[in-house]
């Protein structure tokens, strides 16, 4: 994560990497600052300002020098130091059954049901708008003094809030003032149990209405922790309900939550093209430097960046307005897709017992297949595929009901493109599955 976003702020710098740009930012720096934090790591905005002196200088100094660290970093020599512990009374302790699971899996497929999403912001919009005012909110912007001051500077060209937004620096330099009163909310829910549609409007009352607070407000409460070590087990990343797919609780949820809501602010204030580029920048350097590709988050991302642009058209057109107001789309099961089936990627014990025998004939394959100890008659036998990368086909899952034949096989033919991988399931009323798996 350091390195994503380092390289995020990076990338920003590359549209200019000139010797000249790097010179001007060198001088501007050494001649405006002597502060001691030299990162700008302890400064807090306190007071709601859209736009703030102090604030923008600090931003812009922590900018060029998170530039120098990001090249000193991706050379493989960073003076910024590794994630460290937040103070002890954020964390909270997790429970023993949610830990030393034996099997952690992240999904593959889509956790987001974009026009469930959009429906769900409608409905809260409509519902809220009997008492605020909904509109679309002022921006922030670099102070006019610091712009004067500095008038070269690449960063200063780029709206603020994207440039907070790449560092993960919200909290610091955004500030809106709703943040104290949205965590106390959150402190107060059990845990697991704050889904997107709470957070929103939760938010959007602290905030009476502005969006763009409203946003901003629940990315500052989550970018106050990115960088935070054991970030899963905040007191507020426990309350928050996990939307993505995920087997087992050792998945990434904050990530998640944090890129989601970073992403609907750029394209919410920006566009759906400038979130959708950040988010394949982002990518694209996480594939490389990961050893798999993060399939959830770049789910998040892609779909935040499509809800942010139309969040901000329905407020901008008071199109929510016009929606018939339907309460069944709050449900979480009906804007978030949580119904992946993990089986062909669990691990499994090998049924000696099992008689299985495969035979190919161009796209069919013949499955014979007997029990030396089971009556199999009547049992349900579900078969899995994988794909030429071994990540299953879902596309291709068969299902039949057993009917042994005089011999106690059970033979079944079925069409599937070559060079695949079978998985299946028995499943039988009163006895244990049995799970198998072939190259075919």
């Amino acid at each position: 994560m350091q390195k994503l976003k380092l390289a995020a702020v990076l990338l920003i710098y590359s549209f200019s990497a000139l010797a000249e740009q790097a010179a001007i930012d060198e001088a501007y720096i050494k001649n405006n600052f002597t502060s001691v934090d030299r990162f700008g790591s302890t400064y807090q905005q306190t007071v709601f300002s859209l736009t703030d002196y102090e604030a923008d200088k600090t931003l812009l100094e922590r900018t060029i020098r998170t530039k120098k660290a990001a090249l000193s970093l991706l050379g493989g020599n960073s003076p910024i130091k590794s994630p460290s512990r937040a103070n002890e009374s954020v964390y909270e302790t997790m429970k023993q059954d949610h830990k030393n699971q034996s099997v952690n899996l992240e999904g593959m497929t889509n956790p987001i049901n974009l026009q469930g999403f959009i429906k769900m912001l409608n409905q809260v919009l409509l519902e809220e708008s009997q008492s605020y005012k909904i509109e679309v909110g002022e921006f922030h912007k670099w102070h006019p003094q610091l712009k004067k001051e500095h008038p070269l500077s690449l960063f200063l060209k780029f709206p603020k809030p994207l440039i907070a937004l790449a560092q993960g620096d919200t909290s610091k330099f955004l500030y809106t003032g709703s943040e104290e009163k949205l965590i106390l909310w959150i402190l107060e829910q059990p845990a697991e149990s704050i889904t997107p549609e709470m957070m929103f409007r939760k938010s959007l009352q602290l905030n009476s209405g502005n969006v763009y607070l409203t946003i901003l407000s629940i990315e500052n409460i989550l970018s106050k922790f990115w960088f935070t070590a054991d970030r899963e087990n905040t007191r507020i990343n426990r309350r928050l309900k996990p939307f993505h797919n995920q087997l087992g609780s050792a998945g990434d949820k904050f990530g998640f939550w944090y890129h989601f809501f970073g992403l609907i602010l750029q394209s919410y204030c920006y566009g759906k093209q400038s979130a959708l580029f950040a988010f394949q920048i982002e990518s694209l350097i996480s594939d490389i430097l990961a050893k798999e590709p993060d399939y959830q988050e770049d789910y998040s991302g892609h779909y935040a960046s499509l809800i942010g642009a139309e969040l901000r058209k329905s407020v901008e057109r008071h199109s929510y307005k016009s929606v018939i107001s339907n309460p069944d789309s709050l449900k979480f099961e009906n804007y978030t897709n949580l119904n992946e089936d993990y089986f062909l990627r669990l691990p499994y014990e090998v049924d000696k017992n099992l008689s299985i025998s495969l035979a190919q004939e161009k796209s069919t394959v013949k499955l014979n297949i007997s029990h030396s100890t089971k009556n199999l008659d009547g049992c349900i036998l579900k078969l899995w595929f994988k794909g030429p990368h071994g990540h299953p086909d879902y596309s291709q899952v068969r299902t039949y009901k057993i009917k042994l034949n005089q011999s106690n096989f059970y033979q079944v033919s079925y069409d599937i493109p070559l060079q695949k991988q079978v998985k299946g399931n028995i499943r039988c009323i009163d006895q244990a599955d049995i799970t198998f798996e072939r190259k075919l």
